[in-house]
């Protein structure tokens, strides 16, 4: 489930600062084989509800163990909890052919 994204047509694979570097673009040319394929982050739903889970799971567990327990303590441990899933986002990136539409 955890890894890295490879490219569609000759099945090379991406390192993370390249992955991380492509978020920002819609189509990305191999740099392998020289052929355009699509990103799609269609994965990161699923990162988000993992996230949005364990930090109600989290908060839940500081609730019923801390008694006396701050507002920005919980608030501290959410950004921790967020910054730790940003690390997580090329690996839910996938990359995808782009469909030729050209018709001749």
């Amino acid at each position: 489930m955890f890894k890295l994204p490879t490219c569609p047509y000759c099945n090379t694979v991406y390192r993370y600062g390249d992955t991380k570097k492509s978020l920002k673009e819609k189509n990305h040319k191999c740099y392998h084989c020289n052929k355009n394929f699509k990103i799609s982050k269609n994965g990161l739903f699923a990162l988000f509800i993992m996230m949005a889970v364990i930090s109600f799971i989290i908060n839940i567990i500081e609730l019923k163990i801390f008694i006396n327990i701050n507002f920005l303590v919980m608030a501290a441990t959410n950004v921790v909890i967020i910054l730790v899933f940003l690390f997580f986002v090329p690996y839910f990136i996938k990359y995808k052919k782009v469909e030729n539409t050209d018709k001749r």
